[in-house]
């Protein structure tokens, strides 16, 4: 199936699996699954990564059947914190509810500001329609009692946009902006994969130069001493 697409990172939910693995497919593409919900056919979370981008890799952790987050050291760059969700849906009790979102919300505090963070997946929620003017034209249908449970995660984490020269805080205005950021990102990662590695200097200079001077001490001629026998006796 991915190789019928385009992609460097996909972020998986419901993937069913009955434990926990991580394997590297024939192609190279690194694949790593969360296992289902203990005695039910629900959840299990995960990532599909590329494998020009699986050098980059620098840790993943499998917190829950509902909640992976996959971490990318970028030469140079912010490093990247991917987070892979599936939330309880609105028919599901309200600790079960309660209880993701306050593991998502400390997941993401845990990993540092320095990090570019994408919170991706299956949130079972519906923002609404511009109901407190925060989600602008990019809520849908009437907000349920999940898209409040979103729009606070938001908050907290700290993963809306301050508008410059404004007060109010608010969400970017191209809801594609984050998007384009870590593709950009990632191709640029895929791009270093593909430059010719550095040899490294297996000799040190140091070395080299007492290499040198054997090779000098080889060459040098030596000079035969001559005794005058006679004279000795």
């Amino acid at each position: 199936m991915s190789k019928k697409i385009k992609f460097h990172v996909i972020a998986l939910q419901e993937t069913k699996v009955k434990e926990d693995s991580t394997k590297t497919q024939v192609s190279g593409d690194m694949l790593i699954l969360g296992c289902k919900l203990p005695n039910k056919n629900i959840g299990g979370v995960g990532f599909l990564v590329k494998k020009d981008i699986a050098p980059f890799v620098d840790s993943y952790n499998i917190f829950s059947p509902r909640l992976v987050v996959l971490r990318l050291k970028t030469p140079g760059r912010r490093d990247i914190a991917i987070y892979s969700c599936y939330a309880p849906t609105s028919a599901a009790e309200d600790e079960e509810r309660e209880a993701f979102y306050n593991e998502l919300e400390s997941v993401i505090k845990q990993d540092a500001a320095s990090f570019y963070k994408f919170v991706l997946g299956d949130f079972n929620a519906i923002f609404g329609e511009n109901g407190s003017g925060k989600i602008r034209r990019f809520g849908l249908d009437i907000r349920v009692e999940n898209g409040d449970r979103l729009e606070e995660l938001l908050w907290s984490t700290g993963l809306v946009h301050k508008l410059i020269g404004q007060q109010n805080w608010s969400k970017i205005d191209d809801i594609n902006e984050d998007y384009e950021n870590l593709v950009r990102m990632l191709m640029e990662l895929e791009k270093l994969c593909r430059l010719p590695p550095v040899k490294e200097e297996r000799i040190s200079e140091e070395t080299k130069k007492l290499l040198k001077m054997r090779t000098h001490l080889k060459k040098t001629t030596l000079i035969p001493l001559n005794w005058n026998v006679k004279r000795l006796i």
